[in-house]
């Protein structure tokens, strides 16, 4: 394991031990609750060849009747899928070299976000129906794995191209996103949200300084979970 990915899951342990830290200590003096979510959905990468990868999250947030702000924090995970570019390959066989589109493993990311929310409701009310708006920071954790370059139709492998493919392990990213959750009781509902992942940094020539492919770009996505709401004494 490399020391990215050390210090990248050691991050993420340390926010849920504040988080976890910051649930019990608010529930002395707050109304409210900690919320606990479990949720899936789409994403939507720039230049995917076949199908978009999926998220599946597990989140949690604190949510007072007193206070419209309050923190969130979400670990989940994104499924691998192929990224497709154009490039200058040599056909498998032959002799000539044409141009055309390949695509390349895209991998699984282990991600994480912790922000901070603001809800819109009238102070000291318990609304069924509140919508929100979010600003946090985003880390996804990749890990390495073969490239397993095609050409267009993604059947047979490709190993002479003139690019180089992004091998970043650790994805930081500007986390924002919009929504909206509604209680059917007093403990459950469920949470739809929109969001936009603002991708921070490119990865660089590593070997053969030729043009890079970056595999993980800025990105949208929609979520849909199931809340659990746990009142505060």
């Amino acid at each position: 394991m490399t020391t990215k990915k050390i210090c990248s899951l050691a991050l993420l342990l340390s926010i849920i031990v504040m988080a976890n830290a910051q649930y019990k200590k608010a529930s002395f003096f707050t109304r409210g609750g900690a919320i606990y979510e479990l949720g899936g959905g789409l994403t939507f990468m720039p230049n995917t060849f076949g199908s978009q990868p999926l998220q599946f999250t597990y989140s949690s947030a604190l949510e007072t009747n007193e206070k419209n702000g309050g923190y969130y924090f979400e670990i989940g995970w994104l499924t691998s899928s192929r990224v497709k570019f154009n490039a200058n390959y040599d056909v498998v066989g032959g002799s000539s070299t044409i141009n055309g589109e390949l695509n390349a493993k895209r991998g699984g990311l282990l991600i994480s976000k912790l922000g901070y929310q603001y809800r819109f409701f009238k102070k000291e009310a318990t609304p069924k129906f509140t919508p929100y708006i979010r600003l946090g920071l985003f880390v996804g954790t990749g890990f390495k794995d073969e490239l397993n370059v095609k050409d267009e139709n993604g059947v047979n492998e490709v190993y002479n191209y003139d690019k180089e493919i992004g091998d970043r392990e650790v994805n930081v990213a500007v986390n924002t996103g919009i929504g909206g959750s509604y209680y059917f009781s007093e403990k459950f509902g469920i949470r739809i949200g929109l969001e936009y992942n603002f991708m921070v940094g490119k990865d660089k020539n590593q070997e053969y300084n030729l043009p890079i492919v970056q595999r993980y770009e800025s990105f949208p996505s929609a979520i849909i979970a199931l809340r659990y709401r746990i009142p505060f004494e």
